[in-house]
């Protein structure tokens, strides 16, 4: 299908998808443009991303920022069994945790079998955006001196406690953990358990996870969820050191930025986040000029951002097919960026 100039529409794309041609092509005057090179991929990702041209003002420089921190990666500090924390984080977010004959899982799946996502962020024409978890944890979570004393504690007690479940075998840790500051003459504290089932977020996959601090430092022992009901499901528990800002840590929110003649000149930043255990920050949870990525979908169509949108399953109509932008509620234009500060590096 055409329009009066010749440009193909979505549903012809779709066709092509459906019989399994790369669906990023764009079709302009009949001319077929093909997929877009994971160079070209880059420079848009720094291209509309403002933190990205802020911290790195040189593409050139950007690219070799992204090649030293995937680097860094795979070259940082190893456990006893030579593993990085992103080999470990990549192995437990696809753990096999096995199935129940009560589960939906010979309906809908298991995450364990789905691949992990190329990118932090991740598209999808039904749902939209969402922050790919393995990338989330791999950009805050790291090992230590610490981390091999604990995990090694905590692999003693789940192989002596064959019967205990790992919800169980979590629990048991942070107390083991506690016992052995004392006996260190440690500082120690610890906050209360969380799953993020439980509170919104943008997060691809559930995790579990309990944070304690140990001689001043922070440490998170954590289960991925990688079953299909979210009751059960959850991986062995791994314990690691929490880097960084914990503030980017718990934003497990999309973030966006708009510029141009609908928000002024200047990026003007709309977020909402939670802390570490899924209460809202009240000082950044304040109701944006337009909505989440849970209510944005069709507001595009609407004459009024104001005009609190229903959700649509349209998200395939709103993003810029040569890039990651958003369609502007207002003008049309593709100007809205979105993001996540834990992901960055990507």
């Amino acid at each position: 299908m055409k329009d009066n100039r010749g440009w193909h529409f979505e549903p012809y794309r779709h066709s092509l998808a459906a019989r399994g041609i790369p669906t990023q092509h764009i079709f302009e005057r009949g001319q077929v443009r093909g997929p877009l090179t994971d160079e070209e991929k880059k420079y848009n990702r720094w291209k509309s991303d403002p933190w990205l041209q802020e911290n790195h003002p040189d593409y050139e420089e950007y690219k070799k920022w992204t090649e030293s921190y995937a680097t860094s990666k795979q070259q940082g500090y190893t456990d006893p069994q030579g593993r990085t924390a992103h080999d470990v984080i990549w192995e437990m977010a696809r753990e096999n945790t096995g199935s129940h004959f009560l589960d939906s899982g010979g309906a809908y799946g298991y995450i364990y079998n789905a691949p992990i996502a190329v990118d932090g962020l991740i598209w999808d024409d039904f749902t939209g955006y969402s922050i790919s978890l393995p990338h989330f944890l791999d950009a805050f979570f790291s090992f230590d001196e610490n981390t091999d004393k604990f995990n090694e504690m905590l692999d003693g007690l789940i192989k002596s406690d064959q019967n205990k479940s790992y919800f169980e075998d979590a629990a048991e840790i942070i107390d083991l953990v506690e016992g052995y500051a004392e006996e260190k003459g440690a500082d120690f504290s610890k906050h209360s358990v969380f799953n993020t089932y439980n509170f919104e977020n943008d997060l691809d996959q559930v995790f579990q996870a309990q944070t304690f601090e140990y001689n001043g430092e922070k440490y998170i022992v954590v289960m991925t969820h990688n079953g299909c009901d979210v009751r059960g499901g959850y991986s062995k528990p791994h314990i690691f050191q929490v880097d960084g800002d914990e503030d980017y840590f718990s934003t497990m929110h999309l973030q966006y930025w708009a510029s141009g003649p609908c928000y002024g000149e200047e990026p003007d930043r709309k977020t909402r986040q939670t802390d570490i255990e899924g209460k809202k920050i009240p000082e950044r949870d304040y109701e944006p000029e337009w909505y989440t990525a849970y209510e944005y979908t069709s507001a595009w169509e609407q004459s009024k951002i104001k005009d609190k949108p229903a959700r649509s399953d349209d998200w395939e109509n709103l993003r810029n097919p040569e890039g990651d932008e958003l369609k502007c509620p207002e003008c049309g234009d593709y100007h809205i960026v979105v993001y996540n500060p834990g992901t960055h590096g990507y």
